[in-house]
């Protein structure tokens, strides 16, 4: 009787270990900062210019 109550026990705590892991796999991983401007999110992607652009611009400048 002690072995199965141990036992029970056990896949309890595992159990409720194994939800608490689980919160933080789910979890989207933001790869992008994000900055609030005027209210509106934006990326900071959306303010850098691809090199080939500026490559191009300097070119064209010329």
């Amino acid at each position: 009787m002690k072995i199965l109550s141990a036992a029970i026990m056990t896949c309890l705590l595992l159990g409720m270990a194994g939800c608490d892991a689980k919160d933080d796999l789910n979890k989207p991983r933001t790869e992008v900062r994000t900055m609030i401007i005027g209210g509106v999110p934006a990326h900071d992607q959306d303010y850098r210019i691809p090199k080939d652009s500026a490559v191009l611009a300097q070119q064209h400048q010329q």
